[in-house]
């Protein structure tokens, strides 16, 4: 805020940005500032001390934090705008007369905070952030409601589909209240009492609805190494494999691409409401703990979920499993319909260029043959499957020959260019050899003609 309203002022004149930031700092800590009287033997008030409600400087003043970073840099702005300040003489040093020129708006803005903090300290009793989460408390009900979490993990996913990262649109505005919820769930857990709050920070997103990052794609990666018969779609789901343990999906977010890809849509956006409203029935009907542990968003969310909880047991473990088998029963069907449609481009493009055709196989596929050859109890689907297995282990070994061989003609062919290229350099050169040989022969005839007409 300070640096777009220093885009208004004169270059000579503009906010100090390190002291907007120490006004706010002061700001927050002022409106948090009370007073208490010492009592004699007979109970009567003797003397004012100043203290603080330290619950204010925690999650809970986030709120009033953000309202004042939006509010102080207008304020701070005015005595710099029409030149409010203390001067000082041009020989005293940039860095003391900087300081004398903050005194005014860094004054100001620090008075006109205390000053609304302290109307609510003395004619309510309370501060101006408890005030304040006293007049929203019924929101936290329904912003960690079935209903709100559903809306959230929408929009969340619908803003990164269409290539805005969500979670920076969406959480900021919910940040305190998750922070908050936490804080709550920890002194609920601490009296030993159910952690019920769902809407915390990490567990309502990178743990549930963003279950291996925005769309819920954990499972994708593992979908299209072992079920996909695409060359392109295979390498993206080992590329993206371990990444997406830690919450980081961007490999398969742009390598299938999942981005803008009308097929992935209703699994992107309706995935991620399932997970969460599983994750809030838990905590309401099985008695999972809400976040109790601010655990890191890259955690992996089968351990992320156990640490957060306070290593509650089945219930976590049990609900990372219930998602994952969901997750991957709903993915699947619109990853292999996409799956049709890049081998197509795949067999065109080849034809196109003249490359060798793309033999499209899964793995699971190979897998499944190769076990029911080992294990099957009936001979005829045994020798099925044996030699389906046979044919496609012959059809691999055979691309890879071919793939060899293309190699092969092509480094011939690259070596075949190099070797035209130097005759014709060697050929350059005997002609400049010869054109020099010629001039020193004109030469030396011509000095020879110069010596006899002496003679």
């Amino acid at each position: 805020m300070g640096q777009k309203l220093n885009q208004k002022l004169p270059v000579n004149r503009q906010i100090n940005l390190i002291m907007v930031g120490f006004a706010a700092s002061s700001s927050l800590f002022m409106m948090s500032v009370g007073g208490i009287f010492a009592l004699d033997g007979n109970g009567n008030p003797t003397e004012n001390f100043a203290s603080i409600f330290i619950g204010n400087l925690g999650s809970t003043g986030m709120l009033t934090a953000i309202i004042i970073g939006l509010i102080l840099p207008w304020i701070f702005y005015l005595p710099v705008r029409f030149n409010w300040t203390i001067r000082l003489p041009k020989v005293v040093p940039q860095g003391v007369s900087q300081s004398f020129a903050d005194i005014i708006p860094y004054g100001l803005s620090v008075m006109v905070f205390w000053g609304f903090g302290y109307i609510f300290i003395q004619f309510l009793g309370m501060s101006f952030t408890d005030a304040l989460f006293s007049a929203i408390k019924p929101v936290f009900s329904g912003l960690d409601s079935y209903g709100f979490l559903a809306v959230m993990s929408f929009f969340t996913s619908l803003i990164w589909f269409i290539g805005i990262h969500g979670p920076s649109v969406t959480r900021p505005f919910l940040t305190p209240f998750m922070y908050n919820n936490l804080a709550d769930n920890q002194a609920l857990f601490a009296q030993g009492l159910h952690s019920h709050w769902a809407l915390t920070y990490e567990f309502s997103y990178d743990f549930s609805s963003t279950l291996g990052g925005t769309g819920t794609t954990f499972v994708v990666p593992l979908i299209l190494i072992l079920f996909c018969k695409s060359k392109q779609l295979k390498i993206v789901g080992f590329a993206s494999y371990i990444p997406i343990w830690f919450q980081v999906n961007e490999p398969a977010l742009f390598g299938v691409p999942l981005i803008l890809n009308p097929i992935v849509f209703i699994p992107f956006t309706i995935i991620p409401i399932i997970n969460v409203e599983l994750y809030k029935m838990f905590i309401d009907v099985f008695g999972m703990n809400g976040a109790i542990a601010d655990v890191p968003w890259s955690m992996p969310a089968i351990i992320g979920l156990e640490l957060g909880t306070g290593l509650q047991g089945w219930q976590p473990a049990l609900l990372w499993i219930i998602m994952c088998t969901i997750d991957f029963v709903l993915w699947i069907p619109f990853l292999l319909v996409f799956d049709r449609l890049v081998c197509k481009d795949e067999i065109l493009k080849a034809e196109t260029e003249k490359l060798i055709k793309p033999l499209h196989y899964n793995y699971w596929s190979i897998f499944q043959s190769w076990l029911v050859s080992k294990t099957g109890f009936n001979k005829n689907i045994k020798g099925k499957y044996q030699l389906q297995y046979q044919q496609v282990m012959s059809d691999i070994k055979i691309e890879k020959y071919k793939k060899q061989e293309f190699k092969e003609i092509l480094k011939k062919q690259e070596l075949l260019n190099k070797k035209d290229t130097k005759i014709k350099v060697i050929n350059a050169q005997k002609h400049v050899l010869i054109i020099c040989y010629g001039v020193l022969v004109l030469q030396l005839c011509l000095l020879n003609l110069h010596a006899l007409e002496h003679n």
